[in-house]
């Protein structure tokens, strides 16, 4: 597999997000996301 044949699948996924992915999207993308303050750390 080629670099050039993987960035033509990212860009060609990403085009699609907001049609053909739309309702994945919704179900996974909640308005209860952790919002991090700048600096912030997650301890491991």
């Amino acid at each position: 597999m080629s670099l050039q044949y993987f960035t033509s699948g990212i860009n060609d996924c990403l085009s699609r997000v907001e049609t053909d992915y739309q309702s994945e999207l919704d179900t996974l993308m909640q308005l209860n996301f952790q919002k991090l303050k700048k600096g912030q750390l997650m301890a491991l």
